[in-house]
């Protein structure tokens, strides 16, 4: 069964901000190819939620996917030990490359 990908307020943020950024006028196919491979990812999140890694901080549960130099954060809801757990992913940032994550 597909899980449901819910972006957090600043998710959100970082996803406009690619979009805005890899939009702009000039900036070709390639960018266009980066923005639907951050999207495509979180699709595939819905079915495959094991498909990032752990990148657990402090015991979240979180885990992080890298999708062309970007890196898609996120957890799955009811699953903070990391065995698989039923919930829904949350993703809590998209970050672009060389993007501070602090």
């Amino acid at each position: 069964m597909a899980r449901r990908v819910f972006l957090s307020p600043s998710a959100a943020r970082d996803l406009d901000r690619i979009r805005e950024w890899y939009g702009q006028p000039g900036a070709g196919e390639a960018a266009r190819a980066r923005v639907k491979g951050i999207l495509d990812a979180l699709q595939n999140l819905r079915n495959h939620p094991h498909l990032g890694v752990r990148y657990d901080e402090g015991g979240t549960g979180a885990r992080a996917l890298v999708v062309r130099d970007h890196v898609i954060v996120y957890r799955i809801l009811g699953d903070a030990d990391g065995t698989g757990g039923p919930g829904d992913i949350q993703v809590g940032r998209i970050y672009g490359p060389g993007q501070s994550r602090s």
